[in-house]
């Protein structure tokens, strides 16, 4: 098994056979708290503006799991929506109460995007369901494997979380020893997110949560719908891990 890496804002046009999108801090962590817990299904958008293309098309009752201040109203009379943050520790307790979860994050959910336009097959991996991932990933065997790190996704730039965490999975998928608990102090430690903390205490539980190794080891894919819009399901035959 070959294992690449690269930015998810820079694969233009590339063909890939599997690809597995990072956003720890926090889009995929939500992800994979959601779907742990029972929700059959995410729906994801890239943007604001395709978010409301696509309640604009489904007149449904939304919950929109989002840090975006440019949302908005909902773009037409059939079509409602309550919101959360992009939150795992909110996404633990929430209740759908009926209404469809869709997430729109400033960087997972354009990853998200940008590999599935390239990707046979698209994976949703954090530290809180890595193990997961890699055993999935070992067993479908493909000869060729993409880490794709999200992020700041418009200035392609990385992410000491992101990228630490794609260190565990290639060292999962290679065989090898590795302690998956001090890569997540190491992501848990770095200066830039101590500095995104002092400035946003309220993403200390957060954090706590998103570097929770294993927590929720359930293998998650996402499947594109459309132009700039998708689903994060648990991949077949997760149950069976």
């Amino acid at each position: 098994m070959r294992v690449d890496r690269l930015h998810p804002a820079r694969l233009e046009h590339a063909s890939l056979e599997l690809a597995v999108v990072f956003d720890v801090m926090r889009a995929t962590t939500t992800a994979a708290v959601l779907l742990a817990s029972g929700v059959r299904e995410l729906l994801v958008v890239a943007t604001p503006a395709d978010l409301r293309r696509l309640v604009d098309e489904r007149p449904q009752r939304f919950l929109v799991i989002s840090e975006l201040d440019e949302l908005g109203a909902p773009p037409s009379r059939g079509a409602s929506w309550d919101r959360i943050d992009n939150s795992p520790v909110l996404a633990r307790e929430v209740s759908l109460e009926g209404r469809v979860p869709v997430l729109v994050t400033t960087n997972g959910t354009r990853a998200l995007n940008a590999a599935a336009g390239c990707a046979r097959v698209t994976c949703v991996a954090s530290f809180v369901n890595l193990t997961a991932t890699a055993q999935n990933i070992s067993l479908r065997a493909p000869s060729r494997v993409t880490l794709l790190p999200a992020g700041n996704f418009s200035r392609a730039e990385t992410r000491a979380e992101d990228e630490l965490c794609a260190d565990g999975l290639l060292a999962l998928l290679e065989g090898r020893v590795v302690d998956l608990a001090a890569l997540a102090a190491r992501s848990r430690a770095d200066e830039r997110l101590m500095g995104r903390l002092a400035r946003n205490p309220s993403l200390a539980l957060d954090l706590d949560l998103s570097v929770a190794v294993d927590t929720y080891p359930i293998p998650l894919e996402y499947t594109s719908l459309g132009e700039a819009h998708g689903v994060i399901r648990p991949s077949p035959g997760a149950g069976s891990l």
